[in-house]
């Protein structure tokens, strides 16, 4: 029986399979099996994958019809025979020592999350240093995935002890779309995870691609359900008191996601959409640091012709900033000028 099993979806990724492939041959730790599940590709995947399978007897490949990412996940889940899980999508590519590592640490704890680098095309991994993991343990471990700062929403940064997933299996519930459903499957276990170790070098290259599920522009019912679809899972914290102000937390800034990604034409009430602004903006008590949202949102502002508006709230961003009187956005004179 191999260390880790290692479940690769894919779907139509005959551009970028083999780039995934060679940086897991290349992994010094070598006890390992791929499964890749062919989530019923059209182009020339398959050929590409069966180049490897002669190759190596480590890989396997599975076909299915087109079921999505998840059902794939599952099917990998189903038939992998390791104790440890990871997951790589086929459109990115791994360190050589991200086995070596992962498969280490998850010796000592119930989940690894390992550090990930956004690149733009391919780039040659970084030379890792191999610095000491952070430990987190029981409360801390929900506190932050929580706020998603040291465990991250994405599932292929993880290692995982197979024990902890397998009640997947046996779930009838689904993600509904395919965009967040590696935070709507993290959500299913995590409860269960009462230690991580906390990589941060990047051992993990996630592949920027426009075309992609996360990338691609998502219609307005998918945007609700993301915030649904969090507003959900935080719910089930909301009652644990050392939680409470994470909850509160992801979840405005959830929502200010969504906010600043509705295009104008999704925008149907001008005077709702910028008071739920003011009041995300009122409830940031430590200062609003995402500078690059804001600036989408004053933007946004400003294509709705409000420029007086965009220029209040853009000046009051000096506030904000240094953390200094947020009580500037709390003043009646700015709702006034909202009430249009």
């Amino acid at each position: 029986m191999s260390n880790v099993t290692i479940i690769m979806p894919a779907y139509n990724v005959s551009d970028y399979i083999e780039t995934a492939i060679k940086s897991v041959l290349k992994q010094t730790l070598t006890d390992w099996e791929l499964i890749i599940i062919d989530d019923g590709s059209t182009d020339d995947t398959l050929p590409i994958v069966q180049q490897f399978i002669q190759q190596d007897s480590r890989i396997q490949y599975v076909f299915q019809e087109n079921s999505g990412q998840h059902a794939a996940r599952l099917t990998g889940l189903r038939l992998a025979s390791a104790d440890f899980i990871t997951f790589l999508d086929a459109d990115d590519w791994v360190s050589p020592k991200w086995l070596e590592i992962g498969v280490r640490e998850l010796n000592d704890v119930d989940m690894v999350n390992v550090g990930i680098e956004y690149v733009y095309g391919y780039e040659m991994p970084k030379e890792i240093q191999d610095k000491k993991s952070k430990i987190l343990r029981g409360s801390d471990v929900l506190c932050e995935w929580v706020l998603e700062r040291d465990i991250n929403g994405y599932l292929c940064t993880k290692f995982i002890k197979k024990a902890l997933m397998m009640p997947l299996l046996k779930m009838s519930e689904t993600p509904k779309f395919n965009y967040l459903e590696d935070v709507w499957t993290i959500d299913r276990f995590i409860d269960n995870v009462n230690s991580v170790a906390v990589v941060e070098e990047p051992l993990y290259y996630y592949l920027q691609r426009k075309n992609s599920t996360v990338h691609s522009e998502m219609p307005i019912e998918k945007k609700k359900y993301a915030y649904q679809l969090v507003e959900h899972l935080m719910g089930r914290y909301i009652g644990e008191s050392y939680l409470g102000n994470c909850v509160m937390y992801r979840l405005r800034r959830t929502y200010m996601k969504m906010l600043s990604s509705m295009t104008i034409s999704e925008i149907h009430n001008e005077k709702t959409y910028l008071l739920n602004i003011l009041e995300l903006l009122k409830s940031e008590d430590d200062g609003f640091d995402d500078m690059h949202m804001f600036d989408r949102l004053v933007w946004k502002i400003c294509e709705l012709k409000l420029l007086t508006l965009a220029m209040i709230i853009r000046n009051g961003l000096v506030f904000l900033k240094n953390g200094e009187v947020t009580k500037w956005l709390k003043s009646h004179w700015l709702v006034q000028v909202v009430d249009i």
